[in-house]
């Protein structure tokens, strides 16, 4: 663009081309020498699903991708629209979140084994249907509403840490626990696996009750630390509970 507007063109300059005998070539090129420089990450993503033959590093995060935009564009689906991706930046969940939450699953977690049955549509419809659970189980977390109790909008990772990216990226291990643990796959299964662990949390609001050190909910942020410290509290307060369960049922 710039040698376009130079009035004297007189002198030669050196050119570095990659020929590329189709657009999907073109695609997989552009993702390849760009994942090193700093384009847009979310852009990087967002492509990665309409091309072939990336390196296994970039494979499973393609599957995710893939997903995540399969997500945030089905019909009535719980994440419709809400999804912040290169294409929706007004959206309010962070792809990358999901991402991680996708990948987490499919390598050693629920979605493994459904992709083995049900292959991608039966992994999709699994994460819709555990965040459509929470979003019932959780639904002061989820929804803003006004002074007449009535929905207003989706909350934001400021005003709710269900919605932030540790909430999500957390919860992604309930999913997975509630699938090994109770054979949970239906929105009505989460549900039951949701309201066991909803008294032990602070969304919005309270403190969570970590040990040895307790936080205001406010104070979780989107950090490998916090995450895992949310992960851990919310696995052991859910298996304490399922031993609890397990203890009555053997002495009725």
């Amino acid at each position: 663009s710039a040698l376009r507007l130079l009035e004297d063109k007189n002198f030669e300059v050196f050119v570095s081309a990659i020929i590329c005998q189709s657009e999907d070539e073109l695609q997989k090129q552009f993702i390849l020498i760009n994942n090193t420089k700093p384009l847009s990450k979310e852009l990087i993503y967002e492509l990665l699903p309409t091309v072939d033959g990336l390196p296994p590093r970039l494979r499973s995060r393609s599957f995710a991708s893939s997903m995540t935009q399969d997500l945030n564009f089905q019909s009535g689906g719980v994440f419709e629209g809400l999804i912040k991706i290169h294409t929706n930046p007004d959206g309010v969940f962070t792809a990358t979140a999901l991402h991680k939450v996708i990948m987490n699953s499919k390598s050693n977690g629920a979605l493994r084994d459904i992709y083995r049955s049900k292959h991608h549509q039966g992994c999709l419809e699994l994460v819709n249907d555990f965040y459509s659970a929470i979003r019932i189980v959780f639904e002061d977390d989820w929804y803003q509403k006004d002074d007449m109790g009535r929905i207003v909008g989706v909350q934001t990772p400021r005003s709710s840490r269900l919605v932030h990216s540790a909430g999500i990226t957390a919860l992604g291990h309930i999913m997975d626990a509630a699938f090994a643990l109770r054979g949970a796959e239906t929105v009505g299964q989460f549900i039951d696996v949701l309201k066991i662990l909803k008294p032990y949390c602070a969304w919005s609001s309270g403190t969570w009750n970590f040990e040895p050190n307790p936080k205001q909910w406010s104070e979780v942020q989107n950090t490998s630390r916090d995450i895992a410290q949310l992960r851990e509290y919310l696995y052991a307060c859910l298996a304490s509970e399922f031993r609890i369960q397990q203890k009555k049922v053997q002495l009725a």
